[in-house]
């Protein structure tokens, strides 16, 4: 395949038409992709310049914020299945945001054109819009189809999915789930975080704030004693912690999954539920949800805050015991990336008397937990994560922090099978026990 980013005006068509044809003979290209918004005097794209690219060896044109610079573009829209608008454009506009290209010799071929938001009109996450695409164009396959099925049976419904925590621990005590690879992936499960009566955790000393606490769906199953971390620091900064008694899971692996729909119910659920209460800061200690809530809540804008965002900006009071550890620190790719949080967490951990902080070599390199991804696409999570655990070993540290849970279940299960005495650990948890 060859991608060609920008063709730009006649000196760019007649690039195409001379270069092209040798590129697919010398390199057998077997499909061609090439953006075509500005092939029209420099700015635009019409049915012209759009015939003499594909004449000139182009199977499929792609467009960007210059779509609408020529007035003839309607008919390419309205016609032209080879040619693709952003998706990410609202509901309703002409065009097509993918295609499927067909050819002797080689399977469907789906390519999705986006358009980002930085310096540009705002418009849907680009994110979000080419996961539900791919969903939508992909072969359904069962293991997909049973992640959906079991996340709208089972995340969107607090109840069951409790009822699914306390069936897997059940099945962990008869040495069951090790079994199957999903099931050695799973930490030691412990009982449940249930908020505290009243739905309230009062400050310790002195209060200064209010915040609402993300419970969440997998948080309180897999790691809840990161909860209890998070929530102690909290209070210890001055906090008072209002659990939102109607909340439910923030929809951030139904985004991540291409199932924007429920996703969206979600979203109207649980910004009720915020609205109807008074806070400072929504704090997160779930990288990938704070990352959803901070781009699919409009109504929140602002108000969400990370658990090392929020501690670095607020403070805590100074610690009262060494931690004598040796300590590296896995950069959640929601974290760094999504929310360019990267200095927060490494200043709280430096702050920590005793701690000898090594830096990975890459430590914003993935892990290859990607929410569902380890799931779905294991040979490959299982390269990455490989990877990963030799940039970790390098470390020779007694603990890796991280503050995502996918990341803390990846390492874990990385660790073990690899026979590692190395620790992971909530962030939350290793600042705790400091106090």
């Amino acid at each position: 395949m060859l991608f060609i980013g920008d063709i730009v005006g006649q000196p760019g068509r007649r690039a195409v038409k001379e270069l092209v044809p040798k590129l697919r003979q010398r390199f057998g290209l077997q499909l061609v992709v090439a953006n075509g918004e500005n092939s029209a005097g420099g700015s635009g794209i019409t049915p012209k310049t759009a015939e003499e690219i594909f004449a000139g060896g182009v199977d499929i044109i792609t467009s960007g914020d210059h779509l609408w610079d020529q007035k003839e573009v309607m008919e390419l829209l309205e016609r032209e299945p080879r040619f693709v608008r952003p998706l990410n454009y609202p509901p309703g506009t002409p065009g097509n945001g993918s295609a499927i290209f067909r050819a002797e010799g080689l399977p469907p071929v789906g390519i999705i054109n986006a358009q980002g938001r930085t310096f540009m009109p705002p418009l849907d996450n680009p994110f979000h819009s080419v996961l539900a695409e791919v969903e939508r164009l992909r072969r359904p396959t069962p293991k997909r189809t049973l992640s959906r099925v079991a996340l709208r049976q089972l995340l969107a419904h607090p109840a069951r999915l409790r009822a699914a925590g306390a069936v897997t621990r059940a099945a962990q005590a008869l040495k069951l789930t090790s079994v199957v690879r999903s099931g050695r992936q799973l930490p030691r499960l412990r009982p449940q975080f249930r908020p505290p009566a009243g739905n309230i955790a009062p400050a310790i000393g002195q209060r200064k704030y209010r915040v609402a606490f993300l419970v969440g769906c997998v948080m309180p199953i897999l790691y809840p004693q990161s909860h209890d971390a998070a929530v102690k620091l909290l209070q210890l900064a001055g906090c008072d912690v209002w659990f939102p008694p109607a909340e439910r899971c923030c929809g951030a692996l139904f985004a991540h999954n291409g199932d924007l729909e429920s996703a969206d119910r979600l979203r109207d659920a649980n910004t009720r539920t915020y609205l109807a209460g008074t806070f400072d800061a929504l704090v997160v200690d779930s990288a990938g949800c704070g990352a959803h809530l901070k781009d699919f809540y409009p109504d929140l804008k602002g108000r969400v805050k990370d658990i090392t965002e929020w501690l670095a900006e607020i403070g805590l009071p100074a610690p009262k015991k060494q931690v004598k550890l040796r300590v590296t620190y896995q950069d959640a790719c929601h974290l760094a990336h999504a929310q360019r949080i990267k200095k927060q967490p490494r200043d709280l951990i430096r702050s920590l008397p005793g701690v000898e902080f090594i830096e990975m070599r890459h430590p914003e390199l993935c892990c290859g937990a990607a929410g569902l991804y380890s799931t779905l696409e294991p040979t490959m999570s299982n390269r990455i994560l490989q990877e990963k655990l030799g940039d970790l070993s390098g470390t020779r540290a007694d603990v890796v922090v991280s503050a995502n849970p996918g990341c803390q279940m990846q390492l874990g299960a990385g660790l073990r099978a690899s026979g590692s005495k190395m620790r992971v650990e909530h962030i939350t948890e290793l600042l705790a026990s400091a106090y």
